[in-house]
């Protein structure tokens, strides 16, 4: 290269120009071709976990989990800097938009699917080649890559709450694909990786496994103010339950008092009913079944004091525990 120096440009035109020349010729190759094969860049993983798992979730919380994957790639002499730009890529089938999906497997999973995303340091959604406006595709540049690069990119992943699926096994299989060039300046300018026909890939299986799930809670039954005992006395209340999507469950009542509203020693009889003809009781020995929408259910209590002595002035109660069995 000493040929492109001013003084020698001026003693040897010829000279400087044929080495310019030649200068140029090899830039042009080292942007846009190859000497030969054994030049170009080549890579290989390094770290690539062949499963990936949210582990199990209660139906309807959120879930997160954490990886890395890592590469390494060299270069031929002529190769001075390198591009590489790593992803997670899912089958097509496996969107919602921008939005990755884990799918059913089996039982009352199957034909549901479990969004999710994967996300870079600083909270940035790791993005797709395939999927355009998907997010963020790190690259990584290197120069001299014929000494050897080697990376790790960490990525964390997130199941949002909320989300009204059945229990079950949830499952997608994506790639591990790092996207690669190398060049003498034109990966550093260009960010030529996101282009590159060259990439490595590996399968990897990322899955979350739902639990079942279900809360409840029951609105007051309250006979209000009565002076005698001589009537039927009714009232109503309920108990909303939420269980998992597809979830059967059963309710079941018990009272420690035996269906007595007391007061110190003294007490009131009432019966509970599942039913506004009062004709099916619901006592300890009775269940109401049901199946989970994933949302409230409502479910009616009928309550009846049917006339007897009455007992002394005050107020009488029962507290009775409400089992959802699931």
């Amino acid at each position: 290269m000493a040929c492109l120096k001013v003084r020698v440009m001026w003693k040897n035109n010829v000279g400087c120009k044929a080495a310019f020349l030649l200068f140029l010729a090899v830039l042009t190759m080292g942007n846009f071709g190859r000497l030969d094969k054994a030049q170009a860049i080549t890579c290989s993983f390094n770290n690539a976990p062949a499963t990936l798992s949210f582990g199990t979730i209660l139906s309807g919380n959120s879930g997160s989990m954490s990886g890395s994957m890592g590469f390494q790639c060299s270069a031929g002499l002529l190769e001075l800097t390198s591009a590489m730009c790593p992803t997670i890529e899912p089958a097509l089938a496996d969107m919602s938009g921008t939005t990755r999906l884990l799918h059913g497997t089996s039982g009352a999973a199957l034909g549901y699917a479990l969004a999710f995303n994967l996300y870079l340091p600083g909270n940035l959604v790791w993005g797709m080649r395939t999927v355009s406006g998907s997010g963020t595709i790190p690259q990584q540049t290197a120069l001299l890559p014929v000494l050897g690069t080697s990376y790790t990119q960490p990525f964390t992943g997130s199941i949002a709450a909320g989300q009204v699926v059945p229990a079950g096994t949830y499952s997608t299989t994506s790639r591990y694909t790092t996207y690669f060039t190398s060049g003498l300046i034109a990966p550093i300018l260009l960010g030529s990786c996101f282009n590159s026909g060259q990439n490595i890939t590996s399968a990897v299986t990322i899955t979350a496994i739902i639990q079942p799930n279900c809360n409840v809670s029951a609105n007051d039954i309250n006979f209000g103010t009565q002076t005698v005992l001589t009537q039927t006395l009714s009232a109503q209340g309920a108990i909303i339950v939420n269980c998992t999507l597809a979830q059967p469950y059963s309710v079941s009542l018990a009272s420690s008092t035996g269906m007595r509203m007391m007061n110190g020693s003294q007490s009131i009889q009432y019966g509970l009913f599942s039913d506004p003809a009062y004709q099916s009781s619901w006592n300890g020995t009775t269940a109401i079944n049901g199946v989970g929408i994933g949302s409230n259910q409502t479910i009616p209590v009928y309550a009846r004091v049917l006339p007897q002595q009455t007992p002394s002035a005050g107020t009488y109660s029962d507290t009775v525990a409400i089992t959802v069995t699931y």
